[in-house]
């Protein structure tokens, strides 16, 4: 069985070579360890804040397209309303089959262009 004195020098042996390497090492690890978890969390904080920037425009021209959409429709309607009414030969909404005709051209233009 061991002996008090020999724990008592094996403790402070054991002490000695912590302090020996919290000294030598350990220090300098937590030093570099704290230096990358704040870069970390810095990184963090700017992407969460540049995602929530690029969501708040993404929102904002959500709205804008979705008004001018809406917008878009009423002005064809309009539009397809007019030529009924007025022209004699597109009476009975052919008007706006006519309206619709120009879109679908437009839209194969517009796909056609984009290749």
């Amino acid at each position: 069985m061991a002996s008090k004195k020999d724990d008592d020098e094996g403790f402070s042996f054991r002490k000695i070579i912590s302090e020996i390497g919290s000294n030598l090492l350990g220090d300098g690890l937590r030093s570099v360890a704290e230096e990358i978890k704040q870069k970390v969390h810095e990184t963090i904080m700017m992407a969460q804040q540049r995602m929530e920037e690029a969501l708040k425009k993404a929102l904002k021209m959500l709205t804008l397209y979705i008004i001018i959409f809406i917008g878009f429709i009423f002005v064809l309607v309009g539009f397809g309303k007019y030529l009924s009414e007025t022209v004699p030969a597109l009476d009975h909404g052919l008007g706006y089959i006519l309206v619709g005709i120009v879109l679908v051209i437009m839209g194969l233009f517009a796909s056609w262009t984009s290749k």
